[in-house]
């Protein structure tokens, strides 16, 4: 939980379940080959991430700018883009 500037995070092929990222800004992050089912991004920015062959099963982006986002190959069933950007 934030505020937290976490650009440029490079966290892929990592296995986390029920991640929860408050006021963080995420730009250019990196969590390619991920497992992340249930995570929560709330009141964050994610410009330009990349979330390649990714699984965010259940995931929540509230309130949460998601612009040009590389979402290729992932899997979001169940997602939720609340009042997202």
């Amino acid at each position: 939980v934030g505020p937290y500037k976490l650009d440029r995070l490079y966290l892929p092929k990592v296995f986390w379940r029920n991640a929860l990222f408050v006021k963080c800004s995420l730009i250019k992050a990196v969590f390619d080959q991920s497992h992340m089912d249930n995570a929560q991004f709330i009141q964050s920015s994610l410009e330009k991430a990349s979330f390649s062959e990714i699984q965010l099963d259940k995931v929540i982006f509230r309130q949460t700018s998601v612009l040009s986002i590389n979402f290729t190959g992932a899997s979001l069933v169940g997602a939720n883009f609340l009042d997202a950007e």
